[in-house]
């Protein structure tokens, strides 16, 4: 188990964000880890049948497609403090002062505009 807190906040999805996502439409179930709450701290978990399911920076990339439009590639900038993800023409920057909330912010809103992402990123 790995605690979450403000280290980890920036290699793991939060609950909020985890709700989020799911109160979008977005499934889960393909996350490899889970949040589990334990008295008043949190935890990471991984390949867990409890918790709620959430993302690394990594399964998030995954989850958002190279090219959900021909000619309309991923693209990513680091502008100190802020690190955004978008899709040129299709979906304006999203970003956070964490790339984890970035490619998270660009999921949310591909899930709730209907551009395509990948639905079930576990055989990656």
């Amino acid at each position: 188990m790995l605690e979450l807190n403000n280290k980890t906040n920036q290699d793991f999805l939060d609950l909020e964000w985890c709700e989020r996502l799911t109160r979008a439409g977005i499934d889960m179930s393909d996350a490899k880890y889970k949040i589990v709450v334990c008295g008043d701290k949190r935890y990471v978990v991984y390949n867990s049948d409890e918790g709620v399911p959430t993302y690394t920076l990594s399964e998030l990339l995954y989850k958002l497609n190279e090219y959900p439009k021909a000619g309309t590639p991923l693209k990513f900038f680091k502008d100190a403090p802020f690190y955004g993800f978008y899709y040129p023409g299709l979906i304006d920057d999203c970003y956070s002062e964490y790339p984890i909330e970035g490619a998270a912010m660009l999921l949310l809103r591909c899930a709730k505009e209907g551009v395509h992402y990948v639905k079930d990123i576990s055989d990656k």
